[in-house]
């Protein structure tokens, strides 16, 4: 018969998970009784004693009314009162929130990796809790949005998230199905066209690469007869349009926004409470669509403060017309013990070409006593406040009163 052998339980290691570990090397002791067909209590408690280690065996030394040397369950129940009571409730509930979907799990396996954390939290609720936690955490979008259109279960939930996985992988071989099939119809479109393109007439016609190269020259000096910087026919009769004007994409001066070769708009935060409201360029035509592109979020201490909870956590908000994003605070943050996602985004106040430092963004909660929605919340380092975009306003039906 070969010999058992069980690792010593150390007591002092990770004080947080005391608990958890006390009750696992519990099952497999035990397991290992049954397996090794030992029955008598005496035998039990003799090989627990052996087994548990020299820093274990000083913690049951100083335990009272732990038995005597026929009795096993009695010296594991005064183990189990000293270790068990050290469970740290709100340790465990802070991880069970930052529990997210991963990249290779499915709904309902994120549901059951949910069900196996949740025992530690000791929740009232257990499917409101869990209901809650898929929908902050689940990786799809369109799930989010259709379980929070109306009061639904955790069962509906899953068979949700069921129907909506099947019909993604559905959509997934069709696309690629497709794909391959385009694929091989523009590789032969290709073939046919080189046939035809290049070819010369002896008689002096004009071929297809000439025509395509005559096309190209009238569309160049088209555009050198546009300003590069407003847009207007050049030379101009007096002074450029956009002379002195800002760009409402890049922030900088003498040029407007639909000639700005910057790229993508910048999205804006205002943090000086003196700063005027941006506004389009009333000398530009063009200066609503520019406006439209921009996002200027205004931050002023006359706007009106909204009170939210994001994730359990209370939070006072302003509501802001102009604000295209959730914005929240380091110090904010750091109540809310969530992950961030980094990005790419960038935030900068009125009229600076500094951006302000974007530590990151993450999918929140986000609460009011009557509406609940999920939505992405961008942090930003220091204490400046919070800001709460307008979409998600008009969501939790939340108006520019507090």
């Amino acid at each position: 018969m070969s010999m058992l052998v069980l690792l010593p339980f150390d007591p002092h290691s990770d004080s947080a998970s005391l608990s958890q570990r006390w009750e696992q090397y519990i099952k497999r002791f035990e397991g290992a009784m049954v397996g090794f067909n030992i029955t008598t209590p005496k035998r039990k408690r003799a090989l627990h004693l052996h087994y548990r280690g020299e820093l274990l065996q000083n913690v049951f030394d100083t335990l009272p009314d732990t038995g005597t040397e026929n009795d096993y369950e009695k010296a594991r129940d005064a183990l189990k009162a000293h270790f068990v009571p050290q469970k740290n409730i709100v340790y465990e509930t802070i991880l069970f929130r930052r529990l997210t979907q991963q990249p290779d799990e499915n709904v309902a396996q994120f549901c059951t990796q949910l069900r196996k954390e949740i025992e530690k939290c000791q929740f009232a609720d257990v499917e409101r809790e869990l209901l809650t936690q898929i929908i902050t955490g689940c990786r799809s979008g369109q799930m989010r949005r259709r379980a929070l259109e109306k009061q639904i279960s955790l069962k509906e939930l899953l068979d949700l998230a069921r129907s909506i996985e099947l019909s993604q992988e559905r959509a997934d071989g069709v696309k690629a199905d497709t794909s391959s099939k385009v694929h091989r119809v523009s590789t032969q479109h290709k073939k046919k066209r080189s046939n035809h393109t290049g070819i010369q007439s002896g008689s002096g016609k004009t071929t297809v690469r000439q025509k395509q190269k005559q096309g190209d020259k009238a569309t160049r000096k088209k555009k050198s007869e546009q300003c590069g910087h407003c847009g207007y026919a050049y030379p101009h009769s007096g002074e450029c349009h956009a002379k002195g004007k800002r760009c409402n994409t890049c922030n900088k001066l003498n040029h407007f926004a639909s000639v700005c070769r910057s790229g993508k708009p910048v999205q804006y935060i205002d943090s000086d409470d003196n700063a005027e409201p941006h506004s389009a360029d009333s000398t530009n035509p063009r200066s609503s669509v520019d406006f439209a592109q921009d996002y200027v979020f205004s931050v002023s201490m006359n706007k009106p403060l909204t009170h939210v909870d994001i994730n359990r956590i209370p939070c006072s908000m302003i509501i802001d017309t102009g604000c295209s994003r959730n914005i929240i605070d380091e110090n904010t943050f750091k109540k809310l013990n969530m992950k961030l996602r980094k990005t790419s985004i960038k935030l900068f106040p009125y009229g600076a070409s500094k951006p302000l430092t974007v530590l990151g963004t993450f999918t929140g909660l986000i609460e009011t006593p009557r509406k609940t929605t999920v939505a992405d919340i961008c942090v930003v380092q220091g204490s400046a406040g919070c800001l709460l975009g307008l979409s998600t306003a008009q969501e939790l039906n939340k108006s520019i009163n507090p």
